[in-house]
């Protein structure tokens, strides 16, 4: 066998001998931008590729990422950029189980992994605490919502509910958050019609999240005993009218009473002043009438005086005595009228 071709074999030969330790060193490396989601969620994935420390530029990389079950989920190849990275991403969808969930990169004979916690999203249960309501016509029916958080739900939740013609609903707590409880009252009234029919409960959170429950109502007739019953409660009704304007009324003679008594109280202020006036008048007439004994004493005394003059003077004619007895009666209303007058002023 010739040199030539001795030489190739030789080559190939030292090849298949040579040691490991010539192979090229691969490193990688992977990680998602979160260590949990939330179903719903985008999940992103990166990661990076070295050879011999080296950042390992147009390589390509297969992702996996499987479920708690080990099934398959998401499956790429992904192409690192000139400084070795790479990456990608996918929704959870809201339908896939919960738990841990493993991702797997796989590159040059090596093999990483890395893993993330998926949970629902918080939300709310409805449930009803009966399945069927009979409501007769001009009567009513109830039934218990409970409206219960799943996971930490933090958002106000209102209540609505979808009723035939003729079927009212209210609710004792319309919105609110969870956990709590609200009574759902049925009424029908005589003109609605007779027949079976599904009542959806309809629970919408802010953060819009829907839930709906069902029940069936059947309105039927109004037994003999509601309508008696309704009948007592008309007569109730007119009873209470009647009783609210007899209220009314005496409200009105309580206000005028007060009014008498208001007027009765300036009436006997006035008698008062009445009376102290005629007190005054009294005391003025008690007065005057002290004056004229005063001066009726005065004219006695000028009487006798005029007398013992007369009988001492005997001889006066009629006439000078006229006009003595006149002057001396002119002096005494004088001194009367200064008295009076100085009283007055005292």
């Amino acid at each position: 066998m010739s040199f030539k071709i001795l030489l190739p074999l030789l080559a190939f030969l030292v090849l298949l001998a040579a040691p490991a330790s010539f192979a090229a060193t691969v490193a990688v490396e992977v990680s998602t931008d979160k260590p949990s989601y939330t179903l719903g969620d985008t999940v992103t994935i990166s990661g990076s590729v070295t050879e011999d420390g080296t950042a390992k530029a147009g390589a390509y990389v297969n992702i996996e990422v499987r479920d708690p079950a080990g099934t398959l989920r998401y499956a790429d190849v992904v192409k690192t950029g000139a400084d070795g990275s790479f990456s990608t991403s996918f929704k959870l969808a809201e339908t896939l189980p919960t738990g841990t969930y493993t991702v797997k990169a796989f590159y040059g004979g090596v093999s990483v992994s890395t893993t993330f916690v998926a949970a629902k999203a918080p939300e709310f249960s409805l449930s009803l605490s009966k399945d069927v309501l009979v409501v007769p016509q001009g009567w009513y029916d109830s039934v218990v919502l409970s409206i219960e958080a799943v996971g930490p739900y933090e958002y106000n939740v209102e209540l609505s509910a979808s009723t035939p013609d003729g079927v009212v609903a209210a609710f004792s707590t319309t919105k609110d958050v969870p956990d709590f409880k609200s009574v759902m009252v049925l009424s029908a009234g005589m003109d609605a019609e007779k027949g079976a029919y599904e009542v959806t409960v309809t629970a919408v959170g802010e953060d819009g999240t829907v839930q709906s429950a069902s029940i069936t109502v059947f309105v039927v007739d109004t037994p003999a005993a509601l309508t008696k019953l309704a009948d007592i409660c008309a007569k109730l009704d007119a009873i209470n009218s009647s009783l609210a304007d007899i209220k009314a009324s005496l409200e009105d003679v309580k206000s005028g009473v007060s009014d008498a008594n208001a007027a009765l109280s300036d009436v006997t202020d006035s008698l008062s002043e009445i009376n102290d006036a005629i007190s005054e008048v009294q005391n003025g007439i008690n007065n005057l009438a002290n004056g004229i004994n005063s001066v009726s004493s005065d004219l006695a005394d000028v009487k006798s005086g005029v007398d013992d003059a007369k009988a001492a003077i005997g001889g006066i004619s009629a006439a000078t005595y006229a006009a003595a007895i006149l002057a001396l009666i002119a002096a005494v209303a004088a001194i009367y009228a200064v008295v009076v007058v100085t009283r007055k002023l005292a």
